[in-house]
């Protein structure tokens, strides 16, 4: 594995660990992406509900994590996906 491919994959783990908004912000300005409000809820809101369905397909999260992110979605009325199963924005 490269250098960078470490890198990379070291810092995704960590933002999807602690749920680090702000780095997932930078992650989308850097391929031309933002977050945008949607449905009442704020850009930041939006991108935590991105890092938490994430987290949720991460093959590395606890049962824990796991739950606490359905937790979290349930109560701000997000959709759950299932473990494994691919979610992509329309």
């Amino acid at each position: 594995m490269s250098d960078a491919l470490a890198a990379y994959l070291a810092e995704r783990n960590r933002m999807l660990r602690e749920l680090d908004v702000a780095a997932a912000k930078r992650f989308a300005n850097g391929v031309g992406q933002a977050f945008q409000p949607a449905d009442g809820h704020s850009a930041d809101t939006i991108a935590l509900a991105g890092l938490h369905k994430a987290r949720i397909q991460w093959r590395d999260a606890t049962e824990a994590e796991v739950e606490q992110s359905r937790a979290w979605l349930r109560e701000k009325g997000f959709e759950i996906p299932e473990r494994g199963e691919f979610v992509y924005a329309n």
